[in-house]
This record gives structure tokens, sequence and C-alpha cells, in this order.
């Protein structure tokens, strides 16, 4: 008794002269600290002092400078070490010792552990004796002296199902040789730490005994000297440790406030979208849009993005990629170009007041088509076709002034049969018979270098090309584009058309020359057959006649059929 009580006369004024850190305020060296960092934080913290004695607009500079040499300096040496570091991996290294000096590099490490454990008689100084004094502490729960009759009737029901599943041959008349179920579990700890030992002993000694015998003990199995009353859970999962961890890292609460400030930002936003619906609705209409528009520009983005990733990790061109990836790319090509004035307009001061006057007054023209109301997009397709059929006589007469000029008298007499059945008898001719004519479009006199400016110019608008250029880049920029919808009508060909949906026919056939709303999808369907019937045989040399077929397959596609 003598030495025992010597022994706790030792121990207790050891445990007031010598102060226990619990880990709380105390931070990790890290391997990247070096004494510049620490003469940068020393001079940056005397000149927060003297900035908190006087209140002067030099102290906050001077602070401000000195807390930003703090940052750079940090940044500094954390690069020079992340490379050091990086340079002496191999192919030999360990990838726990990787993970490891990755921990430190960051500053995370294990949670402090309690070195002794005092239970009553008990001292618990290895992983062993700590995760047996868990055993003892919780063998109460087991033995059922703390549980509700709630849970001695869920244990017996376990026990009744799981009757042949045992780790060893039970004796079913005792209630205290029975495997534990998770809410035991949970609730052992739980008044454990209440009642047993002191709360945040506890929690230390939780989250250091989970290592060797007590790591094994937890995740399922029995460790030496665990007392037979004891068995943990069947049914739980081999993670319950990796929990306990969990409920100590900081990353959690990181997630927690981040969503919670998400949902909160969302709800202001369904507050304000309400309001505005309710007392102004015209501009809610304006509001809904804008935003709508927003987020299809950035998903459409983000989707360009992959293509072009993909494009360069696969070694592929443009023409290699399926329909959608092509006619993707081609749309917001399309979008970009016509919303970079409005980005130039923007770049000079308070000039942004002028590009919203602007997109109010001329939506068509400022605007790109996520902007635009369903309605508005409807009604703007109906404005440029008719713009680009006010052409179609231009084109058609174009051909009629050619036959004359063709040599062969074959092919002059298919041609002259073609432009009467189109323009004199206003009906829609047959595959087969513009097929006939395809050599004239390659060279002499319909060739895309042998067409005059004026014609190219009608040309441009089936393609909503812009015809106040020279005649040079007209050419240039019809040949890139019909070459480009040629590639597209391949990848289609390779889709099948049945494979579209309504809105992307209709888009198909919009593109091509094709835009009458009363046509039903199945009529539109026919027709964008017959269009890759013709185009699926064309060369790139004779993308003239795939131009001036988007007004003789189009023009008269509503009149009965000529077969």
């Amino acid at each position: 008794m003598c030495v025992e009580g010597l022994t706790d006369v030792f121990i207790g004024a050891a445990n007031r002269a010598i102060p226990v850190r619990r880990g709380k305020g105390v931070r990790r060296a890290v391997p990247w600290w070096t004494d510049e960092c620490s003469e940068a934080v020393r001079a940056r913290n005397q000149a927060f002092r003297a900035l908190r004695v006087s209140m002067t607009q030099q102290a906050v500079l001077e602070y401000q400078r000195l807390r930003a040499i703090v940052r750079r300096t940090i940044k500094r040496t954390k690069r020079a070490a992340w490379r050091r570091l990086c340079s002496t991996f191999g192919r030999e290294t360990c990838m726990n010792d990787v993970w490891r000096i990755v921990k430190k590099m960051r500053g995370c490490g294990g949670m402090r552990r309690v070195p002794v454990l005092v239970d009553g008689d008990l001292v618990a100084r290895t992983d062993g004796e700590k995760a047996n004094m868990l055993a003892k502490t919780l063998s109460g729960e087991a033995g059922g002296v703390r549980l509700s009759a709630e849970c001695l009737r869920q244990r017996r029901e376990v026990l009744e199902e799981r009757r042949d599943l045992g780790h060893k041959k039970m004796v079913f008349d005792s209630v205290l040789d029975v495997e534990f179920t998770m809410l035991e579990l949970t609730l052992a700890v739980k008044r454990a730490a209440a009642e047993q030992i002191p709360r945040t002993e506890m929690a230390l000694s939780l989250a250091g005994a989970c290592r060797g015998s007590a790591l094994v003990f937890l995740c399922g199995r029995r460790s030496n000297g665990v007392t037979t009353s004891i068995c943990t859970p069947m049914l739980a999962s081999s993670r319950i440790s990796l929990t306990i961890y969990r409920l100590y890292s900081p990353s959690k609460a990181r997630l927690g406030l981040r969503s919670h400030v998400v949902s909160r930002l969302k709800w202001v936003n369904e507050k304000y979208e309400g309001f505005l619906k309710r007392r102004f609705p015209r501009f809610y209409i304006l509001y809904h849009t804008f935003m709508t528009g927003f987020r299809l520009l950035l998903r459409d983005a983000m989707e360009v993005r992959k293509i072009k990733l993909k494009m360069y990790y696969s070694n592929m061109k443009v023409h290699e990629l399926p329909y959608r990836d092509m006619e993707k790319l081609r749309v917001f090509r399309r979008d970009l170009i016509k919303a970079i004035p409005l980005m130039l307009i923007c770049i000079p001061p308070f000039a942004n007041y002028l590009v919203f006057v602007l997109m109010y007054f001329f939506p068509r023209q400022i605007l790109i088509r996520h902007f635009w109301t369903p309605e508005k997009q409807v009604e703007y397709q109906g404005v440029y076709h008719a713009r680009r059929s006010q052409h179609y006589a231009g084109v058609l007469k174009g051909l009629v002034r050619a036959v004359p000029h063709v040599k062969n008298q074959r092919q002059q007499s298919q041609l002259l049969d073609l432009c009467d059945k189109v323009v004199q008898n206003r009906l829609h001719p047959s595959v087969t018979g513009i097929q006939a004519v395809r050599a004239l479009f390659s060279g002499p006199p319909l060739g895309m270098k042998r067409l005059d400016t004026n014609h190219m110019r009608l040309l441009s608008s089936q393609l909503f090309l812009t015809p106040r250029l020279p005649a040079f880049l007209i050419r240039q920029r019809l040949n890139g584009h019909a070459i480009e919808l040629l590639q597209l009508d391949r990848a289609l060909n390779s889709l099948g058309v049945l494979q579209l949906s309504e809105t992307e026919l209709r888009e198909a056939c919009y593109m091509r020359g094709l835009h009458d709303p009363s046509l039903s999808a199945k009529q539109c369907r026919e027709w964008l057959m017959q269009w890759l019937q013709l185009t699926s045989r064309l060369k790139e040399s004779e993308v003239s006649l795939l131009l001036h077929s988007m007004v003789l397959l189009s023009v008269n596609y509503h009149k009965p059929f000529h077969h």
C-alpha cells in the first residue's frame, strides 16, 4: 500500500507540475517550414500588435505589406518543397510512404493519443490493454444491464434469425453470449463516454485505440484477451473504424457548411424569382429567359470542351466525330462569332447599359439563340427562312441561264427538264433527276470555281452567310460551309435518321433549306432521307450541287411529288 500510495503521489505531482496538452491549438510541424517563414510571420505579428496599439493609416499599410510578404514566402517555400519531394519519387517508392509524406506536407496528422488510461484499479498503456478496457466497459451493455426492453427484444430477434451464423457454438439460453447490433454498439459507446470515462478522454482513447488488436476488435473479429461476453456485430460493415475517424474529420464540417450556404442561396433565389413573378411579370420573363440561357450557354461550353479534349487525346479530326458532336461544334462556333461584337461593345466603361438597351430593342440581331424564348426562336427562324426564300427565284433563274452554256446535248436536255419541272410546273423533283446532272456542278458552267459573283451571293443567303464581301471570300466561305455540311450528312447517314428526335429532325431540315411548321415529323423525315440519298454520293468537288439542292428540294416540297 505504501508503494502504491507513493506512486499515486508521484503521478499526482507530475500531473500538477507538467502540463498535459490535449492537442488543441497546437500546430503540427510541416516539412516545408523554414526560418524565412518564421521571420516573416514574426514580423507580421509584430506589425499586427502595433496596429492594435495605434490604429493609423501607416500601421495598416505596414501590416498589409508584411501579410502579403508572408503569403508569398509560404507559397514559394511550399512550391520548392513540393518540387523536391516529387523529384525523390521513383518506381520503387512505396505508396504508403508517399501518402504519409503527403499528409505531413499538408500538415495532416493522426489524432493525439492519451498515453495512459486509468479506470479504477486498471491502468492501460498499450493498445491491447486499451482495447480490453473498452471491452470491459462495454461488457455491461452486452449483458443487458443498461439495455432497455426494446433493445433486448431486438437482440433476441437477431439471435433467432441468425442462429446458424455464429463464429462459435452459442448457448441460446443465455443473453450474454450474443453478437452486438449496430444500435447497441452505438449506445454503448455513447453511454460509456458519458458515465464511465470523461468525455474528452473517451473520444481520444477511442481514436487512439483503433490500431492493432483494437482495430481487429472493431472490424468484427475477436482479439486476444477480449472477454467471451463481448462480440462485435456480424452484420456491421468492416468500415466501422473508418466511420469513427470520419467523425473527427474537418472536411465534413466544410462540406456541411458549403451545402448549407448553397441551400440558403437557392432559397433566396427562389424567393427573389417568386417576388419578380408576382410584382413584375414582364420583367420576370426577361430575367428567367436570361438566366436559363446563361445556364444553357455554360452547359454547351462544357460539352464543347469535352469534345475538344476527346479530339485531342484521341487524335481525331472534326469530320471523324459523331453527328451530334459535329453539330454541337458547328452551332457553338456560329453563336460565339455572333457574340463577339457584343463582347467588344462591353469593353468600354459604362457601356453595359448601352448593351442592355440594344438587347431590349434588337434581340434577334444582338442575342444568340440561348437567350431567346421558345416562341421567339420559332418566330426568328420564320423570319430568317423568309429572307432565304426570297432568293429562290434568283437561284432558279441562274440555273435556267446556265442551260445554253452546256455543251453536251443530253446533259443540256436533262438540266432543262429539271428546271421546267421546278420552275414552270411547280413540282418536287426526284433525286434521280438531280443526280443525272451532277457532272455539270463539278466543272463548267455550274462548278464552284465557275460561278459568277451575283449567283454566289444568292447562294450565300441559303447558308445565312453575309453577301457583302469580296468575291474570293464569298467563294471560299461557300466552299468551306458546303464541305462541312457534306461531312455532317455523312455522319448523319452513319447515325441514321430514325435516331434523331423531332427537335433534332426539324433543326436538320431547317439547316438544309426546309422550314414549314405545318409539316409533320414523318414528312420531315422523308424529306431528310431524300436529301441524304442525294448527298451520300456527292464528292467534295460537287458541293455546288449541294448548295443548289437546298433550293431544288425545298421550293416545292409541299406540292405533290413527281415520280
